[in-house]
């Protein structure tokens, strides 16, 4: 267990907690019980912020593709007593960027959660992630799975299983994104600006209607800059858009990859969602008999459910948490 005078100690790059408003672009005294915190690594730091650290393990968020850490700012204080830590993936939010000519793989959330293991001194890791971040979560269980506590999975379970018919598609994706990469990496362009409201409608319309305009204004915190002349940028890599190394998993095995977790294991689905391929029935089955425990939930909300139904999503989550939140 990890008392909350190590964290503190831990915690020692965590230097100011703020509120960036949107309007004024400001920095803003919070609540005492959020804390920023920057984890050094080799290319850089990875930022997050703690909700109630104390002598309770956090809980490690992760949140989904081209998302940050505020992905989880309305759930996040409806767990009532439990303490939590969402970081901003390498490339989303205020992390630092890959080092350029570096691709983003789905490998490397990989090593994050590893390396913050290390960092906190934790003996197993307690996941919780939307999206993205769920399917991480999964193949993180798979590697590790006598040092994965449990999982809690919102609205992704495993990666679309790839086909014989879909593989050559996704191969040309791939070689195509390759390419782009490179592109990229020669015109080293300045991100586009925007008005507010034109990017919190763009980052809107990215997610098919998933967030509302409430849940973009606060992805926007931690995800946009704004400039002296009122413009924003997006702070996130734009490389992270990019397949440029990701193959891709069949079904048979994805199914073995599932077969050797073991970890109490929770899944919600939003009713609204339009992902269906990232819920495989054969891998629910093969779960429901390598988990300890395994359900899964249908949560009203889109695929953003966390967010746009925050009360709902937490209502399924406690229970689950006093049975397994423990050390």
């Amino acid at each position: 267990m990890i008392c909350s005078r190590i964290l503190s100690k831990r915690i020692k790059n965590a230097s100011v907690v703020f509120n960036r408003n949107l309007q004024q672009n400001k920095t803003e005294f919070i609540k005492p019980e959020v804390t920023e915190v920057q984890i050094k690594v080799p290319w850089g730091t990875i930022a997050g912020k703690f909700w109630n650290y104390g002598c309770k393990q956090p809980i490690l968020a992760l949140h989904g593709w081209q998302d940050n850490a505020g992905s989880f700012d309305m759930l996040a204080p409806l767990l009532k007593n439990r303490s939590i830590l969402a970081i901003d993936a390498p490339g989303h939010g205020i992390s630092t960027w890959l080092p350029k000519g570096i691709p983003y793989h789905d490998s490397v959330i990989i090593h994050v959660i590893r390396r913050i293991k290390r960092y906190f001194g934790w003996e197993k890791v307690k996941l919780m992630g939307h999206s993205g971040g769920a399917i991480a979560s999964f193949r993180y269980a798979s590697f590790y799975p006598e040092e994965t506590e449990f999982v809690v999975a919102i609205d992704a379970l495993q990666f679309t299983p790839l086909t014989p018919t879909r593989f050559p598609q996704s191969n040309k994706d791939v070689a195509s994104d390759i390419d782009k990469f490179l592109i990229y990496e020669e015109k080293n362009s300045p991100a586009p600006c925007h008005t507010e409201q034109m990017a919190i409608e763009r980052w809107m319309k990215a997610t098919h209607g998933s967030l509302n305009e409430v849940a973009a204004r606060t992805l926007m915190i931690r995800g946009a800059t704004r400039k002296e002349d009122g413009t924003y940028y997006f702070n996130r890599d734009p490389n992270i858009r990019l397949n440029a190394s990701n193959i891709g998993y069949t079904l048979d095995h994805l199914k073995e990859v599932a077969k050797v977790i073991n970890c109490p294991y929770i899944l919600l689905r939003g009713t609204e969602s339009k992902l269906k391929a990232i819920f495989s029935q054969d891998i629910m089955d093969v779960m429901q008999n390598s988990c300890k425990e395994f359900s899964v939930h249908m949560v009203p909300g889109t695929h953003h459910l966390h967010m746009v139904n925050p009360q709902g999503t937490a209502d399924v989550i406690n229970p689950f948490l006093d049975r397994n939140n423990k050390i």
